[in-house]
Protein backbone atom coordinates (compact mmCIF):
# COMPACT_ATOMS: atom_id res chain seq x y z
CA UNK A 1 0.00 0.00 0.00
CA UNK A 2 2.84 2.33 0.92
CA UNK A 3 4.64 1.69 -2.37
CA UNK A 4 1.43 2.12 -4.37
CA UNK A 5 0.60 5.47 -2.77
CA UNK A 6 4.19 6.60 -3.05
CA UNK A 7 4.43 5.74 -6.75
CA UNK A 8 0.93 7.12 -7.31
CA UNK A 9 1.94 10.42 -5.74
CA UNK A 10 5.00 10.50 -7.97
CA UNK A 11 2.90 9.78 -11.07
CA UNK A 12 0.43 12.50 -10.10
CA UNK A 13 3.31 14.95 -9.61
CA UNK A 14 4.63 14.18 -13.10
CA UNK A 15 1.13 14.59 -14.58
CA UNK A 16 0.58 17.82 -12.61
CA UNK A 17 -2.42 16.41 -10.74
CA UNK A 18 -1.37 18.18 -7.58
CA UNK A 19 -4.62 17.73 -5.67
CA UNK A 20 -4.49 13.93 -5.92
CA UNK A 21 -0.76 13.96 -5.23
CA UNK A 22 -1.25 15.99 -2.05
CA UNK A 23 -4.03 13.67 -0.89
CA UNK A 24 -1.79 10.63 -1.35
CA UNK A 25 1.16 12.31 0.35
CA UNK A 26 -0.98 13.42 3.30
CA UNK A 27 -2.42 9.91 3.61
CA UNK A 28 1.04 8.38 3.91
CA UNK A 29 2.50 11.08 6.16
CA UNK A 30 -0.31 10.72 8.70
CA UNK A 31 0.16 6.93 8.94
CA UNK A 32 1.82 5.52 12.05
CA UNK A 33 4.78 3.96 10.24
CA UNK A 34 8.52 4.53 10.66
CA UNK A 35 9.79 7.78 9.16
CA UNK A 36 12.30 5.85 7.05
CA UNK A 37 9.39 4.22 5.19
CA UNK A 38 8.04 7.65 4.26
CA UNK A 39 11.25 8.74 2.49
CA UNK A 40 9.96 8.39 -1.09
CA UNK A 41 6.85 10.42 -0.30
CA UNK A 42 8.85 13.24 1.24
CA UNK A 43 11.12 13.21 -1.80
CA UNK A 44 8.09 13.54 -4.11
CA UNK A 45 6.71 16.34 -1.92
CA UNK A 46 9.99 18.27 -2.22
CA UNK A 47 10.23 17.72 -5.97
CA UNK A 48 6.64 18.92 -6.36
CA UNK A 49 7.47 22.05 -4.35
CA UNK A 50 10.44 22.63 -6.66
CA UNK A 51 8.19 22.27 -9.70
CA UNK A 52 5.74 24.76 -8.18
CA UNK A 53 8.67 27.09 -7.41
CA UNK A 54 7.78 26.99 -3.72
CA UNK A 55 11.39 26.71 -2.60
CA UNK A 56 10.72 27.73 0.99
CA UNK A 57 8.28 24.83 1.36
CA UNK A 58 10.79 22.42 -0.22
CA UNK A 59 13.52 23.57 2.15
CA UNK A 60 11.28 23.33 5.22
CA UNK A 61 10.10 19.85 4.22
CA UNK A 62 13.67 18.57 3.73
CA UNK A 63 14.83 20.00 7.05
CA UNK A 64 11.74 18.65 8.84
CA UNK A 65 12.43 15.15 7.50
CA UNK A 66 16.05 15.33 8.69
CA UNK A 67 14.86 16.37 12.16
CA UNK A 68 12.43 13.43 12.24
CA UNK A 69 15.32 11.12 11.38
CA UNK A 70 17.14 12.51 14.41
CA UNK A 71 19.94 14.05 12.36
CA UNK A 72 21.49 17.41 13.21
CA UNK A 73 19.73 20.09 11.21
CA UNK A 74 20.30 23.80 11.06
CA UNK A 75 17.52 26.30 11.46
CA UNK A 76 16.21 28.05 8.37
CA UNK A 77 17.66 31.47 9.06
CA UNK A 78 20.52 33.50 7.61
CA UNK A 79 23.93 32.61 8.99
CA UNK A 80 26.39 35.26 10.04
CA UNK A 81 29.53 35.29 7.83
CA UNK A 82 31.68 34.44 10.87
CA UNK A 83 29.59 31.31 11.44
CA UNK A 84 30.18 30.24 7.85
CA UNK A 85 33.93 30.81 8.22
CA UNK A 86 34.00 28.93 11.54
CA UNK A 87 32.22 25.92 10.02
CA UNK A 88 34.55 26.00 7.01
CA UNK A 89 37.58 25.90 9.32
CA UNK A 90 36.07 23.00 11.30
CA UNK A 91 35.50 21.07 8.05
CA UNK A 92 39.01 21.82 6.81
CA UNK A 93 40.46 20.68 10.15
CA UNK A 94 38.41 17.46 10.06
CA UNK A 95 39.58 16.66 6.54
CA UNK A 96 43.21 17.29 7.51
CA UNK A 97 45.62 16.63 4.67
CA UNK A 98 43.39 14.11 2.94
CA UNK A 99 43.27 14.39 -0.82
CA UNK A 100 40.22 13.72 -2.98
CA UNK A 101 41.73 10.32 -3.75
CA UNK A 102 42.06 9.53 -0.02
CA UNK A 103 38.44 10.49 0.54
CA UNK A 104 37.29 8.34 -2.39
CA UNK A 105 39.01 5.32 -0.82
CA UNK A 106 37.03 5.60 2.41
CA UNK A 107 34.54 2.82 3.07
CA UNK A 108 31.13 3.26 1.49
CA UNK A 109 28.35 4.67 3.63
CA UNK A 110 25.88 1.96 4.61
CA UNK A 111 23.69 3.68 7.22
CA UNK A 112 20.31 4.18 5.50
CA UNK A 113 19.35 6.95 7.91
CA UNK A 114 22.44 8.99 7.00
CA UNK A 115 21.95 8.25 3.29
CA UNK A 116 18.35 9.53 3.45
CA UNK A 117 19.47 12.61 5.37
CA UNK A 118 22.14 13.35 2.77
CA UNK A 119 19.59 13.02 -0.05
CA UNK A 120 17.41 15.57 1.76
CA UNK A 121 20.40 17.92 1.89
CA UNK A 122 20.90 17.46 -1.86
CA UNK A 123 17.28 18.36 -2.49
CA UNK A 124 17.49 21.29 -0.08
CA UNK A 125 20.62 22.70 -1.73
CA UNK A 126 18.73 23.97 -4.76
CA UNK A 127 16.02 25.45 -2.61
CA UNK A 128 18.38 27.16 -0.20
CA UNK A 129 20.29 28.83 -3.04
CA UNK A 130 17.07 30.07 -4.61
CA UNK A 131 15.53 31.22 -1.32
CA UNK A 132 18.62 33.19 -0.34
Amino acid sequence: MLDLCSEGANACQVCRDLDTMNEMIDEIICQDIPIEDKFNVYEVKILAAHAAEDFTEALETAMDYRRQLGLPTIKNKPAHPFTVIKEFIKTKYTLGNRTAEDISKLSELTDDCIIMGQRMLELAATSSFTVS
